[in-house]
């Protein structure tokens, strides 16, 4: 997440330099691009890690009826 919100500052200073004249259409263009690649794949990257999260979460839970079953049987057989 502090990568996203780094990506974040640095596209908005971009855009700052764009408009102070530091930078043409040309070179801005080329920079928000690779800026706005970078962020996809970090925000896609994210979501994938906070989906597995949710999953392992669920998997592990108490209410998980496998999980409580093989708990069971594996402190019977012991």
């Amino acid at each position: 997440n502090l990568k996203l919100s780094g990506i974040s500052k640095k596209r908005t200073r971009l855009y700052e330099d764009f408009t102070e004249g530091v930078l043409d259409e040309e070179e801005y263009a080329f920079s928000k691009k690779a800026y706005d690649e970078q962020y996809v794949d970090l925000s896609r990257r994210l979501d994938e890690a906070v989906q597995r999260k949710v999953k392992f979460a669920e998997a592990m839970s108490e209410d998980n009826k496998w999980l409580t079953l093989m708990k069971s049987v594996s402190g019977a057989t012991m």
